[in-house]
């Protein structure tokens, strides 16, 4: 590989850009200067290239420690493709296969090797680790080290004696990143990992190209619906609190004549990672997932992130549907809140024993749903959350929406032509359980009728021409029920989806 002297011309030559985006210089020149390091930056702020490019200009190798095997998977896959010497150890290789990355190591072929925090564990590893001259030893997702962090994984205790065990040479600068991380959880990261006097860097954590939306709907999936058809061709994460709840609302939206695949820990690995690829390669615009998808995914093009369920804690939140809108083009983050998501988070807090982190998982539940009361900008919220200043209305998101005013929607008196398809399908259905023809139900003129007035309540449904008591008491209220779940969803529709159709427009030539 051809040797580079400037961190420019490496950003350059690998990655085809020619300037770095803030806070990624002042990273890479604090690895350079043998200072640890830890970096918080948002997803999508290119942390990757904070460590990869000091990687490729220091004497030795690298090791980055990941949480995940299909992270370490992508990132050396596309490694290689850019041309870098970069390898992984991970479960389910070969003996041969392990041997010829060791080889490759110790002969200095590599320049980055990633591996899982586990094998750190490993005594054979470590005792091969001695013999190899490491300049940098990186934590990728360094929040997983705390206990406090949503995602703990103990075997990141591993990596303060694994570095101290390297030190029996010289030892390597230390460097963690991570998306998310509280005041107490970067106190965690610089104390667990043994960082020493680091030079830490903090980027805003405000995304102005996400909307943030916060609905409360009586009918979810009715909602989800309407969502998705004003998304249909876009590419999009919906997130749901358990296992289950993915499997089911996945079977749902299939049978709804949605592509969906699923994604969560507990599915047979081969159809896990086969949804993982359809969706990656754009082959499948909607996967349903656990908290288990998404770190560290490389998926620019991300338009939609829709939390079907609550989660327990902000900084899940902001990390999930910051995985929208990566390139920076607008996008959409959609949180339901439901009181049922609350009781589901009390039952995983429940099985807490320590005091201390009962305590904590409760407060952090106090504050997720604060943010989804609805009271405040959202975007204030969450930049308060992790200590930034906001101003009191972002402009750009479901509360300041509706204290500004969405953008028009058709007028009141004129059928709105989607409402008015779910209505007849809605009659067509009505009319299939019941054995009759749907004009028995409403005429079509009276579906466009109601399509235009759009009554949420009896009284206004009587007023409807061609409705009386007889048929109003019979189907009124399923009727109902679809123009309220349509109006409930209208203003976000508006606000949020209009932005990204306004992107995929034609432009007019400068």
């Amino acid at each position: 590989m051809r040797k580079f002297s400037d961190k420019t011309a490496v950003l350059q030559h690998f990655y085809g850009y020619r300037t770095f985006r803030p806070g990624q210089e002042a990273l890479i020149d604090s690895i350079l200067s043998g200072r640890d390091t830890l970096g918080i930056l948002p997803t999508g702020g290119g942390k990757s290239i904070c460590y990869q490019i000091p990687a490729l200009l220091l004497p030795g190798l690298t090791i980055v420690v990941s949480p995940l095997i299909s992270l370490i998977r992508d990132q050396t896959l596309s490694l290689r493709k850019r041309g870098i010497p970069a390898a992984a150890l991970v479960s389910g290789m070969t003996a041969a296969e392990r041997e010829a990355v060791l080889r490759d190591a110790a002969g200095g072929r590599l320049k980055l090797l990633y591996l899982a925090p586990e094998r750190l564990l490993l005594d054979e590893f470590t005792e091969f680790s001695k013999r190899l001259r490491v300049s940098l030893l990186c934590v990728d997702e360094a929040h997983c080290v705390s206990k406090w962090g949503r995602e703990f994984r103990p075997s990141y205790l591993a990596v303060r004696p694994f570095a101290d065990l390297l030190s029996s040479g010289a030892r390597p600068v230390v460097a963690a990143f991570t998306a998310t991380a509280s005041p107490e959880v970067r106190a965690d990261i610089i104390r667990l990992i043994g960082l020493r006097k680091p030079f830490c860097f903090t980027s805003g954590f405000d995304r102005p190209n996400l909307y943030y939306g916060v609905m409360r709907p009586k009918n979810k999936y009715r909602i989800l619906i309407l969502l998705l058809k004003s998304f249909r061709g876009k590419c999009g994460i919906i997130y749901c609190r358990t296992r289950a709840a993915a499997e089911d609302l996945t079977g749902l939206l299939t049978a709804d004549g949605f592509r969906a695949v699923c994604y969560h820990a507990g599915m047979d690995p081969a159809r896990r990672e086969s949804g993982m690829d359809a969706f990656i390669s754009g082959k499948t615009r909607l996967i349903v997932a656990t908290c288990a998808f998404g770190m560290g995914i490389d998926k620019p093009d991300v338009r939609f992130v829709i939390h079907y369920n609550m989660p327990g804690d902000v900084e899940s939140y902001y990390q999930e549907a910051g995985r929208a809108g990566r390139d920076g083009l607008p996008s959409v983050c959609i949180l339901f809140a439901d009181h049922r998501d609350v009781v589901i988070s009390r039952f995983f807090l429940s099985r807490i024993k320590s005091p201390e982190l009962l305590r904590e998982g409760y407060g952090n539940l106090t504050a997720m749903r604060k943010l989804a009361s609805g009271k405040q900008c959202v975007r204030r919220f969450l930049l308060g959350y992790f200590g930034e200043e906001a101003p009191e209305s972002c402009g750009n998101c479901s509360v300041c929406g509706a204290k500004t005013g969405p953008e028009e929607g058709p007028p009141a008196g004129v059928p709105d032509p989607d409402l008015r398809s779910d209505l007849r399908a809605l009659r067509l259905r009505l009319a299939r359980e019941r054995g009759i023809l749907p004009y028995r139900i409403f005429s079509d003129r009276t579906i466009g009728d109601l399509a235009a007035r759009r009554p949420v309540r009896f009284r206004e449904l009587l007023g409807i021409e061609g409705v009386n008591v007889l048929s109003c008491i019979k189907y009124g209220a399923d009727f109902l029920q679809e123009i309220r779940a349509w109006n409930d969803c209208h203003l976000i529709l508006e606000a949020a989806a209009s932005r990204i159709s306004r992107e995929s427009r034609p432009r007019p030539p400068a």
